[in-house]
């Protein structure tokens, strides 16, 4: 997927972080902002937030992004279903110990990965010969695709067939769907999906939640479709890039 010319959704952002060290607020909340940024925006951003905190300025940084508030951050502050859980020295925390604050419980395995041996379970692709850029960040769009890919994969049986095809939608939007042969999804599992850290299989990791999180920053909308037994399907909406007029 394609990047549109110089990323306009991020010009009020920029502009909005201007007006911040010229005003110099008491306080500034950054909920999530790292959802559609390239590497470099995001180093450029942490700079700008030193800079803030060295003018004296508060900073609340919401993320879900753990590595990212051991990073910037100097005190953590877990919430839990609407409870204030603990609040610690970002130095002294450890990605183990948040995550066991954020869950309730000790996690043995929170973000795991298995690699299957090539041949393992079959990916077919389906996609027109032209199909119009995505409005977005293709860094954020990828990783979003890519855990998509490996939820799918995992979840689908040796010789399992893993399905991702990608569709215009009226000209005016995007539409990616991931299909897979597994076990499928529990109605009752099904609103959950994209709850942090939830897991069907005695596993927790964050992939669905990055996904919903970057599909959120990129205006679009998610939803995951599937029985039990009858395997699980991802659909992504993305809004695409206008058309560019060329002037003869």
């Amino acid at each position: 997927m394609r990047e549109a010319t110089r990323r306009p959704w991020q010009r009020p952002r920029v502009c909005g972080l201007c007006r911040l060290c010229q005003e110099q607020p008491r306080i500034v909340i950054f909920d999530e902002p790292t959802g559609t940024l390239a590497e470099k925006e995001t180093e450029a951003l942490f700079n700008t937030i030193r800079l803030l905190k060295a003018k004296g300025m508060g900073i609340i940084y919401i993320s879900h992004r753990l590595e990212e508030i051991k990073e910037i951050g100097d005190r953590v502050t877990v919430l839990r279903d609407g409870h204030r859980i603990r609040t610690l020295s970002v130095a002294e925390a450890s990605i183990d110990e948040l995550i066991t604050l954020m869950v309730g419980r000790e996690l043995k395995d929170q973000f795991p990965r298995h690699r299957r041996p090539p041949g393992e379970v079959a990916l077919e692709l389906r996609a027109p010969a032209w199909l119009p850029p995505a409005l977005g960040d293709p860094r954020a769009i990828q990783e979003a695709v890519g855990h998509l890919l490996d939820n799918a994969i995992e979840a689908s049986p040796r010789g399992g067939k893993v399905e991702l095809s990608v569709a215009a939608v009226d000209g005016a939007a995007l539409r990616l769907c991931v299909a897979d042969a597994g076990p499928g999804i529990a109605p009752a599992d099904r609103q959950r999906v994209f709850d942090p850290l939830f897991g069907t299989k005695g596993q927790a990791g964050m992939g669905l939640t990055t996904c919903h999180r970057i599909v959120e920053a990129h205006h679009g909308s998610i939803r995951v479709d599937g029985e039990p037994g009858a395997g699980a399907r991802v659909t992504i909406i993305l809004p695409a890039a206008p058309a560019v007029a060329h002037l003869a």
